[in-house]
C-alpha cells in the first residue's frame, strides 16, 4: 500500500488545527490530505505547526518538494477511452472546484504585504473590486461556503467595519491608479442587507471609488427578502446587474435543498424586476439534484428563458466536502445526487435546449439571451485580472497572487479595529505564469484557442509544441478539436463537460514538461 492509500492515525496540534481553520472550507480536505501525506512520510506521531510552516514554504516557492515528486509520464495527463468521451473523462482527476487552484498558504505579516501593494500602481487596464457579504438566511443542503447566519444587527455592524475598510483602501495608489471595470458584491447573501445599509455601501462606492463611465456593478443573491426599497436603492445607486441564485425553479426539488420560495414567487418577483428595465438580470441554475429528473430540468430552462432573463450560468452539482448534502444521504434522509450518466444527459439537454433558442455561449457555464450581458467581471476572473478583495472572506488577485481575507468575523473585526488590511492567505506566484492563465481563460470564455497566436501575444514561446502530444491525444479521445499546423484547439461538448480538468491538466502538464521529466 502506497502511502497516498493510508489513512493518518496521529494527532494534531492545537496550533496546527489553528492553522487549517484559517484555510478555506473548499480548500480543507485537499489541503488536509497534503499534510497528513507528509506526516506519514516522516513518520511524524502529530502533526505540528512547523510541519505546516514548512509545507507553505514550499508551496511559497511554487515548486514540489522532492519527497513528493513523483515520477509520472504523459499518459497520467491523457483523456481515458475506456466510455464514450463525456462519461470517460480523465485518469488524472482534480479535487479542487475551479482549475488552478492550490493550497493556500496563512499571512504571517499581512500589513507588510498590503503596505507594499497599497502603493503601486496597479498597471492592469481592466480590473474589479470585489466586496464580500458573509450572511445567509439559511444554508442550502449543497453548499460548502455558509459563514454565518443573517442577522439584522449583525450585518449592521459588519457594514459598519466594511465601510472601515473601505475608507483604508479607497484612497491608496493602488485602488485609485486605474478605474475599475467591474464591481462584484459577492456572498453569502448581499440582498440580505437592509435597505438603509445598502445605501450607505453604495454610496461610499459611488463617492469615494475610481470607477470607469460604464462600471459593471452586480449584486448577488435570493430573490427572497430583496423586495422594491432594496431594489430601488441598488437602481439609484449604480447597480446595473443582479445575480440570483435561482438553482431551481422546482417547488419540491427546492425544498429538499433548504430554499422556501415557490416556483410562482420566483416567476413573479424576476417579472417584477424585469419590468423596471433598470439593469440586467442573471441567474444561477445546477442540475444534477437528487429525483431531478430530466423533465425537471427541461422545465427549469424552460423557465428560465421565458422568464426574460438576460442570461444563466448552468452549473453541474458538485456536493463540496462540507456540505449537509453528503451526510443525509449517509443518513437516508435524501437520496443521491444524480450520477455521472444522469448528469451528462442533463448536460446535453442544456445545450440542445439554449442552441434552438438561438442563446450565446459566454462561456464553460454561461448563456446570454440578450445583448445587456457583458460578462466584465466573468471576464477578468477568468483570465486571472486584478481584482481588490474587501470584506470579511473576500477573495482576489494582487498582482501575482491570488489572496483571500481572513475568513471568522471576529479576527476581520480585529484587524479593522487595528486599520489594518485583513489579508488572511495567499497562493504565490506559481510556475504556470500570466500566459497559461489567459489560455485557460480564453477556453472557459471562448471555448478554444490559437496556441501560435496566443505565444506570439503573451510572449510565452512554443506553447502549440509543448501542448501538442497531450492535445493529440485529447483530440483522439474526443476532448477536443486539433489542428496542430495551425495552433487551433476547440472544446467539443465533452470537454466543455470536463472543461475544469482540461484546464487543471494543461496547467500540471506544462509544470511536468518545464521541470524536466519525461
Amino acid at each position: 500500500m502506497t502511502v497516498e492509500e493510508m489513512d493518518y492515525k496521529g494527532k494534531w496540534e492545537r496550533s496546527a488545527e489553528d492553522m487549517m481553520n484559517r484555510m478555506p472550507s473548499f480548500m480543507k480536505e485537499t489541503v488536509k490530505k497534503k499534510v497528513e501525506q507528509e506526516a506519514l512520510r516522516r513518520g511524524m506521531a502529530r502533526i505540528t505547526s512547523d510541519l505546516l510552516n514548512d509545507i507553505k514554504s514550499s508551496m511559497m516557492r511554487g515548486s514540489p518538494r522532492h519527497s513528493e515528486r513523483e515520477e509520472r509520464g504523459i499518459s497520467d495527463f491523457y483523456a481515458l477511452t475506456d466510455k464514450e468521451p463525456i462519461l470517460a473523462g480523465f485518469k488524472k482527476r482534480s479535487k479542487t472546484p475551479h482549475a488552478g487552484m492550490g493550497s493556500m498558504a496563512p499571512v504571517e505579516d499581512s500589513s507588510r504585504i498590503w503596505d507594499d501593494f497599497s502603493r503601486q500602481i496597479d498597471s492592469e487596464k481592466v480590473r474589479a473590486l470585489y466586496i464580500h457579504i458573509p450572511f445567509c438566511l439559511a444554508r442550502c443542503k449543497f453548499c460548502g461556503f455558509y459563514h454565518s447566519k443573517t442577522n439584522k444587527e449583525a450585518i449592521s455592524a459588519y457594514v459598519d467595519e466594511l465601510l472601515r475598510e473601505m475608507d483604508m483602501v479607497a484612497d491608496s495608489t493602488y485602488a485609485s491608479s486605474t478605474p475599475f471595470n467591474a464591481v462584484y458584491f459577492g456572498g453569502g447573501t448581499p440582498t440580505d442587507i437592509a435597505a438603509a445599509d445598502l445605501k450607505r455601501i453604495m454610496t461610499h462606492l459611488q463617492s469615494r471609488w475610481n470607477l470607469a463611465n460604464d462600471c459593471e456593478i452586480t449584486l448577488e443573491g435570493r430573490l427572497h427578502g430583496f423586495d422594491d426599497d432594496k431594489m430601488a436603492v441598488c437602481l439609484d445607486q449604480g447597480v446595473n446587474r443582479f445575480s440570483f441564485g435561482i438553482q431551481s425553479f422546482n417547488t419540491r426539488i427546492r425544498r429538499s435543498m433548504g430554499r422556501i420560495e415557490k416556483k410562482e414567487f420566483l416567476l413573479k418577483r424576476l417579472d417584477e424586476i424585469l419590468k423596471t428595465n433598470g439593469a440586467n438580470v442573471s441567474i444561477d441554475l445546477i442540475y444534477g439534484f437528487p429525483e431531478q429528473s430530466n423533465e425537471i430540468w427541461l422545465d427549469d430552462l424552460k423557465s428560465a428563458v421565458e422568464s426574460g432573463v438576460d442570461s444563466a450560468s448552468i452549473y453541474r452539482l458538485k456536493p463540496m466536502p462540507d456540505s449537509p448534502i453528503q451526510e443525509l444521504v449517509k443518513q437516508g434522509r435524501l437520496a443521491p445526487p444524480a450520477s455521472m450518466d444522469v448528469q451528462a444527459e442533463q448536460f446535453g439537454l442544456s445545450n440542445d435546449f439554449f442552441r434552438s433558442m438561438n442563446a450565446r455561449r459566454a462561456g464553460v457555464t454561461h448563456w446570454a439571451f440578450t445583448n445587456r450581458e457583458r460578462c466584465v467581471y466573468n471576464s477578468i476572473s477568468a483570465y486571472g485580472g486584478s481584482i481588490l478583495p474587501v470584506g470579511c472572506g473576500a477573495g482576489g488577485n494582487l498582482g501575482k497572487y491570488s489572496v483571500m481575507q481572513r475568513m471568522s468575523l471576529k479576527e476581520y473585526s480585529g484587524y479593522i479595529e487595528k486599520g489594518l488590511k485583513p489579508l488572511g492567505s495567499m497562493i504565490a506566484e506559481k510556475k504556470q505564469n500570466r500566459a497559461l492563465t489567459m489560455l485557460n481563460g480564453e477556453l472557459h470564455l471562448n471555448l478554444g484557442i490559437n496556441l501560435i497566436e496566443h505565444s506570439r501575444r503573451t510572449g510565452e514561446v512554443g506553447l502549440n509544441e509543448t501542448f501538442a502530444p497531450l492535445l493529440e491525444q485529447w483530440d483522439e479521445a474526443g476532448m477536443v478539436s486539433y489542428n496542430r499546423e495551425i495552433g487551433l484547439v476547440r472544446l467539443t461538448d465533452a470537454g466543455v463537460f470536463h472543461a475544469p480538468q482540461i484546464q487543471q491538466n494543461l496547467l500540471d502538464y506544462y509544470e511536468w514538461k518545464k521541470g524536466g521529466e519525461e
